[in-house]
């Protein structure tokens, strides 16, 4: 029976139901009974009468039958069109002229989903009741539970995961295929959704900083911030730490709305852990055969020690052949994924997954890899399964056969420990007996090993696992080498192995009188073995220094240090010196050509700056030497306040901020002539982010160290940095970047009128403040013509025209009547973008500056590559295509390709190409999209989603009323297609 409570829900559905209806309870009951409808509609009629307030939208019928809407209409259609032929009755017609049968079952409406709704008669429902009373109970019982359920009042953060949680299983639903990036939201959705699910008003703060696993100060793990967009937290990633609402907190059996029907939060919560964590989480895996690890553990598990033979030809033992030859295939992947990078190792033994000596399938599989030069001393890197009842766990491990002298064996020992220091890994290393499966199955062994536990790894992908045993083999092939290097004399044939191999004690026969004793602490560390088609062991190093630009610290550096010793050599050998050396002169590279050092600012004072103390020489190898210069200034600020390097006062009592082996100026007079290594003035130019700036550093630094650029290419970046920053800070490095220039433009840079008064512009004040040693000024980016920076006082840049020369000259300042002067010891060291060098400067400074070109150099990016995308490649084709348009300047530089990643390399270099590299490119070829596609290879693409730019052919229809022939129907329109940034395809098609 109906209930009040069910009357008043259909008497507030928005339809006018009384002149709807067109059959009664007693008419309904007799159709149903009579076999006019069948058993798909009648089943179909049960899942509306079963949903919220017996209504039900095409969406949620076509999500719960996995039909489409068309189709579920077309049936409701039929149905109700046999009903109304039979008495006679005429179809309704919609606003656009088509008929429809369905308003003999139900009224309709369309929803905010765009799609319609239907509600079924009051008489139908209560004939459906009185025929199936099990349904109507179970109706009943779950109106009940989503009654309850609305009367729930959640907090404001669960609300937030609540309606996040919703959102996504509804895109996901919705939306067959959606991948990732797509399935993010943006704030508004959340809190429109959340409010509804509060209640009141939902604080977008909340959304923003409290449930925002990426904002500081956070409480709940609820969100991540993925570029202003948001995504629920997959399970476990952060360890289960306020991920979702507290179960004891809130009702997981309580249902929610979805526009795909109420649904319990248990449902939700499923869909998180499994469909959605598989999206987004790139270690999910199901725990499925598909994993050939997973396959291996179940193999070695239950088959291991099983009598097989090779003559049987029965379908099981086909199975067990192939399950075996799968599962050895499977494990020689940790092998081969190592051998493919160290191309001088090689197998010494392979394992099988058959045993043909006892005729049984084998239950461990261990492969051996050494190197043959020192094949003799049976020092070997194993890799081995270790079967706990039915997990498959792996040892990795590196295996010294002991030695005769005690000392040389405590040394190799301290080396093996340095694995456990240097890494994160729970590496042990223990003095053990030799094993049956070693190269030499007697006498004692080091063996420094990593287990990886089968719960660890098994839901991980098969790339995935083999990466992660990769990263402990490239430690140990490393510290193999080099151990083997110091305490076992390599064997150069096979006859000296034969020898070695039929002594009594090989190892020490090998090794006795030949082996000379060095201390743990004396021995050079692991060196970097020759790995074919990887990266510069610089890389790392590189990319410390670019996003730690202008900030490295002490720590820092010994942060590092701990860090670059996993496979690097502290002292790096000869034939890798050369390769180290032209990287580290790139590992700088601006992340943005703008960055500038952190410096300390001042502001100018009304006044002439004058210099006193006479400044004492400091050399390096008189420590007891103190330097004194001071810069003074009267008056008081009427400006805007200019940021530059604050003034120095060094006194006699003052700390020397250096450390005791820095290099000090050994140039004390403003009028010195003798320091040749620099040119007064030096102009480096090159495309946008080549490494100007970086080039710039090195040169200043080189300027007042008296270091000659190939010092300064082997100077560790750190160090160079660190001197940088404190040079500016001294005083000695004045730092412009035209954001620097007070708001009266380029006029006050020599000088300017302050009221009354005339004000130092920021070149004198810092030209006048020169007096022992050498100074720099450093000017960022320059995008103006040189005459009019200096005005008068250019002439004074010629090298020949400085104080103490034969030619010294003083101009007479304009403003303040002063006789100026340049010092000798004055250097010039600017960076300006090779597009605005030809026009606005170069013409004006090429007889007074040295000009240095700095090209891209896309080798730095060698190895490089992100979801399969070449960077290199990449950087080069762009710049080869650019090149051809517009000329060598207009290139791009690598920087681009090394900015600091923000959260996902992959999602970084696209923003880079939408938002950095497109409008760019726009800004270049002046709109000319056409050439732009070529650019792009967009030209040559035949996918859809692979093209950046879409081309919109002409219509007829665009224009109303006669087009004149002027028109040009062949012209296309373009517009970006956003779905390509985001797929590695259109990255890789650019190249190939």
């Amino acid at each position: 029976m109906i209930t009040d409570k069910q009357r008043q829900r259909d008497y507030e559905y928005e339809a006018d139901y009384q002149s709807k209806s067109r059959y009664t309870t007693e008419q309904w009951t007799n159709i149903l009974n009579s076999g006019q409808l069948d058993e798909n509609n009648i089943s179909l009629l049960k899942q509306i009468y079963s949903s919220f307030n017996h209504a039900a939208t095409l969406l949620q019928l076509s999500f719960e039958s996995n039909r489409t809407q068309e189709d579920l209409l077309s049936q409701l259609n039929a149905a109700g069109q046999l009903l109304g032929e039979a008495n006679s009755m005429n179809p309704e017609v919609d606003y656009e002229g088509n008929e429809y049968w369905w308003y003999l079952f139900f009224w309709g409406k369309n929803t905010d989903a765009k799609t319609l709704e239907l509600k079924m008669h009051p008489e139908l429902t209560e004939a459906i009741g009185a025929l199936y009373p099990e349904l109507e109970e179970a109706y009943y019982a779950f109106m009940s539970d989503v009654e309850r359920s609305l009367q729930i009042r959640y907090s404001q953060e669960d609300a937030v995961w609540i309606a996040a949680a919703v959102l996504l299983y509804e895109k996901y639903y919705c939306n067959p295929g959606i991948n990732s990036d797509d399935i993010l939201l943006m704030q508004y959705e959340v809190q429109t959704r959340s409010q509804k699910v509060y209640g009141q008003d939902v604080n977008a703060n909340t959304i923003t900083q409290i449930c925002n696993a990426d904002e500081r100060g956070h409480r709940f793990n609820y969100l991540r911030d993925i570029y202003k967009y948001y995504r629920v937290s997959f399970p476990g990633e952060f360890e289960g730490e306020r991920e979702r609402p507290d179960p004891e907190e809130v009702d997981y059996n309580a249902y929610i709305y979805s526009i795909l029907g109420y649904m319990k939060l248990t449902k939700l919560t499923d869909f998180i852990e499994h469909e959605y964590a598989h999206l987004v989480d790139e270690s999910y895996v199901e725990l499925t055969n598909a994993n050939g690890f997973v396959r291996m553990a179940a193999y070695l598990s239950r088959q291991g020690g099983t009598v097989f033979s090779p003559d049987d030809t029965s379908d099981k033992a086909i199975s067990l052949r192939a399950d075996g030859e799968d599962a050895a295939e499977t494990f020689h992947k940790i092998s081969e994924a190592i051998l493919k990078e160290y191309p001088n190792f090689i197998y010494a033994s392979k394992a099988d997954w058959y045993l043909p000596e006892s005729g049984v399938i084998a239950g461990i599989l261990q492969d051996s890899l050494y190197i043959p030069s020192y094949a003799g001393h049976n020092a070997f890197i194993g890799i081995r399964t270790v079967l706990d009842e039915d997990k498959l766990n792996i040892e990795v491990s590196l295996n010294l056969p002991c030695v005769s002298d005690e000392e040389v064996m405590l040394d190799i020992h301290d080396k093996c420990n340095m694995l456990t220091l240097m890494t994160a890994a729970p590496f042990q290393v223990t003095l053990v007996p030799a094993e049956a499966s070693d190269l030499a199955p007697f006498g004692d062994k080091i063996k420094a090993s990593v287990l990886y536990h089968y719960d660890d790894f098994k839901t991980m992908s098969e790339e995935d696992i083999v990466g992660l045993f990769s990263t402990s083999l490239e430690i140990f092939a490393s510290y193999y080498t080099d151990i083997c290097q110091n305490y076992y004399p390599a064997i150069e044939n096979s006859e000296d192995i034969t020898a070695s191999a039929s002594s009594e004690d090989p190892l020490a026969a090998a090794l006795g009188s030949k082996l000379t004793y060095r201390p743990a602490s004396d021995v050079p560390g692991p060196q970097v073995i020759y790995k074919e088609g990887g990266t510069p062991a610089s890389t790392d190093f590189i990319t410390k220094a670019i996003q730690g630009y202008g900030t490295t610290s002490s720590s820092d550096e010994k942060t590092y240090e701990n860090e670059s010793t996993q496979g690097i050599s502290s002292d790096i050998s000869s034939d890798h010196e050369d390769e180290v050396s032209s990287f580290v002169n790139k590992a700088a590279l601006e992340a943005d050509d703008d960055e500038v050092p952190a410096r300390k600012t001042g502001n100018y004072s009304t006044g002439t700056a004058s210099v006193t103390g006479a400044g004492t020489n400091r050399i390096t190898d008189n420590r007891n030497s103190n330097a004194s210069a001071s810069s003074t200034s009267s008056g008081s600020s009427t400006g805007a306040g200019i940021p530059i390097a604050a003034s120095v006062s060094i006194t006699p009592e003052s700390v020397w901020p250096y450390p005791d082996n820095a290099i000090a100026s050994t140039h004390p007079d403003r009028k010195d002539q003798s320091f040749r290594l620099y040119p007064k003035n030096t102009l480096i130019k090159g495309p946008v982010k080549t490494g100007k700036f970086h080039q710039a550093i090195m040169t200043a630094v080189g300027i007042i160290e008296g270091k000659d650029s190939n010092m300064m290419n082997i100077e560790p970046v750190p160090d160079v940095l660190e001197h940088y920053q404190q040079y500016v800070d001294e005083g000695r490095i004045l730092h412009i970047s035209y954001p620097d220039i007070n708001s009266d433009g380029y006029d006050g840079f020599i000088e300017r009128k302050c009221g009354p008064f005339t004000e130092d512009g920021i070149f004198k004040k810092f030209a006048n403040q020169c007096a022992d040693g050498r100074y720099v000024i450093m000017m960022e980016e320059v995008d103006l013509n040189w005459m009019h920076l200096f005005r008068e006082t250019a002439v004074l840049l010629r090298e020949n025209r400085r104080e103490g020369t034969s030619s010294e000259t003083a101009v007479t300042l304009p403003l303040s009547k002063e006789k100026f002067r340049l010092p000798s010891n004055l250097y010039i060291v600017a960076t300006c973008d090779s597009i605005v060098c030809e026009d606005t400067i170069t013409g004006a400074i090429d007889h007074d500056f040295f000009i240095r070109p700095v090209s891209p150099e896309s080798e730095i990016l060698h190895g490089m590559r992100i979801e399969g995308i070449s960077l290199q490649r990449l950087m080069t084709t762009l710049n080869m295509r650019l090149s051809y348009f517009l000329g060598a300047d207009y290139q791009l530089g690598e920087g681009f390709f090394l900015q600091s990643p923000d959260k996902d390399s992959f999602i970084s270099l696209c923003r880079i190409f939408r938002e950095q590299l497109i409008p760019l490119l726009e800004k270049w070829f002046d709109g000319d999209i056409e050439r732009i596609r070529y650019v792009l290879g967009d030209n040559g693409k035949s996918r859809p989603d692979t093209i950046f730019f879409q081309e919109i052919p002409f219509r007829d229809g665009l224009f109303k009323g006669d087009i004149p022939d002027s028109f040009d129907k062949e012209r296309r329109i373009y517009r970006c297609n956003e779905e390509a940034f985001y797929n590695p395809k259109s990255y890789i098609d650019i190249y190939e």
